[in-house]
């Protein structure tokens, strides 16, 4: 199952223990990843921040190959 299909369930998970915060978990614009997923009413709001992490994780192995590749070169 891909991350983006679960993901509603990490940050429900995540959540479910934070009303002490005032945070208020709208489950449904959660399970659509809505960009705000606290209720109206809730004391905080929550947003969902898209991100890449698996483009930030190549890119970083890549920079990690080439300045790798760089040195050996050098040590040549």
């Amino acid at each position: 199952m891909p991350v983006s299909a679960r993901a509603w369930r990490v940050r429900e998970s995540v959540l479910q223990d934070e009303a002490w915060l005032g945070i208020q978990l709208d489950r449904t614009a959660n399970r659509d990843s809505a960009p705000v997923i606290s209720t109206d009413d809730s004391r905080v709001r929550v947003f969902v921040m898209p991100s890449d992490e698996e483009g930030v994780i190549a890119r970083h192995a890549v920079g990690m190959l080439d300045r790798a590749i760089a040195e050996a070169a050098a040590n040549r």
